[in-house]
């Protein structure tokens, strides 16, 4: 396995809570979206592409609205 791999489903594991997500901006990265849902940043980005989370393109980045994604995810 990759160290690549390894950091990602590292990452992936480790969900943050309530407190942590409230201090998150209203448009998240695909890293902080990765932290709230239980994924890789990979795959919150795939997900971003395929339009299953609510999400805008900046740029090569995609941000994701914070409130909508806690909607999507059942924890607002």
């Amino acid at each position: 396995m990759s160290e690549a791999t390894k950091q990602e489903r590292t990452h992936a594991s480790e969900r943050v809570d309530m407190p942590e997500i409230d201090a998150m901006p209203a448009l998240l990265s695909t890293e902080e979206y990765a932290s709230i849902a239980g994924v890789s940043p990979l795959y919150a980005a795939r997900m971003c592409a395929k339009g299953e989370v609510t999400a805008v393109k900046v740029g090569r980045f995609w941000r994701i609205n914070k409130a909508a994604a806690l909607s999507q995810l059942k924890l607002a």
